[in-house]
């Protein structure tokens, strides 16, 4: 039976022929996309939140001379938080506030880059494993496997203690370890889908490998990869402030929200204040990620009723 391209394109958009119903022009589908997403309120606050720190980190080079990082004021060590210092002043009498916007910028752009390589390899060889399956899928899920058994925290601290700290290395590290969990879901999603009645009408009408794999079935697993790249970008956040705890990350007097909490941890009782700032920035941040990640789920899952 001649299956018509109208009829795959409706099938691939619900995933169900049952449950098939006219396939919305682009433009439209972003507005309904946009609109589920405005309708989640904690979703809305976090890409705000998010955004606001986003926005005045990256932008700290326009209104925050970077010279306010590295001067020291030696009368003003420890000083509280103040007008002329909104965070205090650290050991060094340097301005805390200047030096979190400044790390803010180095650690979300750590976090957000090694995320999206991360998604990008998983997305890639969880894709082929699970549409070829055979030998190509006995191969990366042998390597899934070998990356799931290490403890994760350990292959970061063997790695950052064997190559020179910088943001670069730590963002390849953080990219190359964080891939593995989502290719293992993307493995399974493709999988699940390959016996599908609309990929196999679609390779029955001739569609090549990769427009079946990319056109008719991620879109489809789109939620479970935003959701897990979601939560890699909030991942890595907390594992660069770990690396940097452990003193194999950012190097000082570079900035970063981890080595931030790595130099106030011998101040904690006395000056508080310089762990409670950072630690606030991280915790937000994260939490902001997630509640953003729940939001992009709902609202780009193709099952859910317009």
């Amino acid at each position: 039976m001649m299956v018509g391209r109208t009829e795959i394109e409706v099938v691939s958009a619900t995933g169900s022929a049952a449950a098939a119903q006219p396939l919305l022009p682009l433009p439209t589908r972003r507005f309904v996309i946009a609109r589920r997403l405005l309708r989640n309120r904690l979703a809305v606050l976090g890409l705000l939140v998010l955004a606001a720190l986003m926005a005045i980190c990256f932008s700290a080079p326009l209104w925050l001379p970077y010279e306010h990082v590295l001067t020291q004021v030696r009368d003003a060590t420890f000083a509280p938080p103040s007008a002329a210092a909104l965070f205090g002043r650290d050991e060094f009498g340097r301005d805390a506030f200047a030096r979190a916007v400044y790390g803010g910028r180095i650690s979300l752009w750590v976090s957000l880059g090694s995320a999206i390589m991360a998604t990008a390899i998983g997305t890639l060889l969880g894709m082929l494993a699970g549409y070829f399956g055979g030998w190509i899928d006995a191969i990366i899920d042998r390597i899934i496997e070998l990356f799931l058994t290490l403890p994760f925290l350990l292959l970061l601290i063997l790695a950052a203690a064997v190559v020179r700290p910088s943001t670069t290395s730590i963002l390849l590290i953080l990219g190359f370890f964080g891939w593995a969990v989502l290719a293992r879901i993307v493995r399974g999603e493709f999988i699940a889908a390959r016996q599908r009645d609309y990929i196999l009408a679609a390779e029955v009408v001739g569609c090549s490998w990769p427009r079946v794999a990319i056109r008719h079935m991620l879109p489809n697993v789109m939620a479970p990869i935003i959701v897990a790249g979601t939560l890699l970008f909030a991942g890595n956040i907390t594992a660069e402030a770990a690396i940097s705890f452990l003193g194999l990350g950012i190097q000082p007097p570079t900035p970063s929200w981890g080595n931030m909490l790595t130099n106030a941890q011998d101040y904690v009782i006395s000056s508080p204040f310089l762990a409670i700032f950072p630690g606030l920035l991280i915790l937000i941040t994260v939490l902001c990620v997630n509640l953003l990640g729940d939001g992009l789920r709902d609202a780009l899952d193709p099952r859910l009723r317009l």
